[in-house]
């Protein structure tokens, strides 16, 4: 998919600048838009070098409960989801 990939390569430069410089939140909640989205930018955060997390629509109830407790408590900076946290 087009945005997918313009949302991974070309976005993510600076997606890493604000995060690592100027960023004034110590965590950040990123919405995907397919399983493929969410774990390329997962996985291209973890390359890195920042510790980036993810939860969708079929995570068990008890891992996405540890996984939200753990960004609430800010044990992780960045939270990915698709299909969970959408309106």
């Amino acid at each position: 998919m087009v945005g997918e990939s313009l949302s991974v390569f070309r976005l993510f430069p600076v997606l890493m600048l604000k995060l690592r410089t100027k960023a004034t939140r110590r965590s950040t909640l990123i919405f995907c838009v397919s399983l493929k989205h969410l774990r390329d930018l997962t996985q291209a955060f973890r390359d890195a070098g920042v510790d980036a997390r993810y939860v969708f629509a079929s995570t068990p109830a008890k891992e996405r409960k540890q996984l939200i407790d753990g960004f609430k408590a800010k044990e992780f900076p960045v939270l990915l989801n698709v299909g969970k946290y959408c309106t």
